[in-house]
């Protein structure tokens, strides 16, 4: 019988190494402490159909530092990209509030330039981390089977596939459209952030298509904003804070509407998350497990 640490791998295919966490003998659903690091992608369930066991294992990645090699946990890529968000719109806040507090209080009589470049560095990784995220949290969503009937202009009805939808849809239209479709869950265009999500849009794309006009950035106005002028200027805006915010509060949306997906961070449930195992025929036609392939 499997035990608690040993490392098996999937089948087919031995692609994947995991580690078995729990054996729990004839449980429907339990509710698995949430890991020490929010950035580690979540536990999974297996239940055994005809013996009731249940299995509960994470994936493990390994990777070599030179000559040292290593197993650990494998982490969530979205989880990873929130975190690069945080820590940059934290140090953003820093050096916007620095750079305030400098001007106001006439410390300095040079302007702090330094830490003004500083700011919009912070400030542009914070948008491209988050925005990937949020792309990342889109493909996440969807199961692979996933089909979505469209009817065209021409009343022909088309059916998109995931692999379609992430390489042909915008990411506006899988959050307001496909994706609450998906979930069954409401569009988030109702909720007070939606707003702030598409300034964040619009920052974003203009920080990746930048136009230079005499060897200057070109004046530019951002639909749903008021504020016209080059993209450094506006990014100085303290509203720009909190359109990343704003990316942020989308992921937290749709992970709370979906606890159950494997795929979600685990980063915005506070102490526990309930785990439904999914129901197997057999152990065996899951894992190979090395070395002891007649245990389980």
């Amino acid at each position: 019988m499997a035990q608690p640490g040993w490392e098996l791998l999937l089948n087919p295919g031995a692609l994947l190494r995991v580690r078995l966490i729990q054996v729990l003998a004839k449980c429907e659903e339990f509710m698995e402490p949430i890991a020490q690091d929010s950035r580690t992608l979540n536990p999974i369930a297996l239940k055994e159909r005809d013996s009731g066991t249940v299995l509960v294992y994470r994936v493990i990645q390994t990777a070599t530092f030179e000559s040292h090699t290593v197993s650990f946990p494998h982490p969530n890529s979205i989880a990873l990209l929130l975190s690069i968000t945080s820590r940059e719109l934290n140090n953003a806040e820093n050096c916007f509030s620095s750079i305030v507090e400098s001007l106001e209080t006439g410390a300095s009589t040079q302007i702090p330039v330094n830490e003004i470049y500083s700011y919009l560095e912070h400030v542009q990784i914070a948008i491209f981390s988050i925005f990937t995220a949020i792309e990342s949290m889109c493909n996440a969503a969807l199961p692979a089977d996933y089909e979505r009937r469209e009817k065209s202009t021409k009343g022909i009805v088309e059916i998109w596939d995931k692999a379609a939808i992430e390489r042909w849809k915008t990411t506006q239209e899988k959050l307001a459209i496909i994706i609450p479709a998906a979930l069954a869950c409401d569009s988030p265009t109702n909720q007070p952030f939606w707003p702030r999500f598409k300034c964040l849009q619009n920052l974003r794309h203009d920080i990746v298509h930048q136009k230079h006009s005499k060897g200057n950035l070109s004046e530019t106005k951002t639909e749903n904003s008021n504020k016209s002028g080059s993209l450094n200027a506006r990014l100085c805006q303290p509203e720009t804070l909190e359109y990343i915010k704003s990316g942020i509060e989308v992921i937290r949306y749709f992970c709370l509407a979906n606890p159950d997906n494997e795929n979600f961070p685990i980063l915005f449930f506070v102490s526990q998350k309930e785990l439904k195992p999914k129901i197997v025929d057999s152990f065996t036609d899951v894992f190979l497990p090395p070395g002891h392939e007649n245990n389980l």
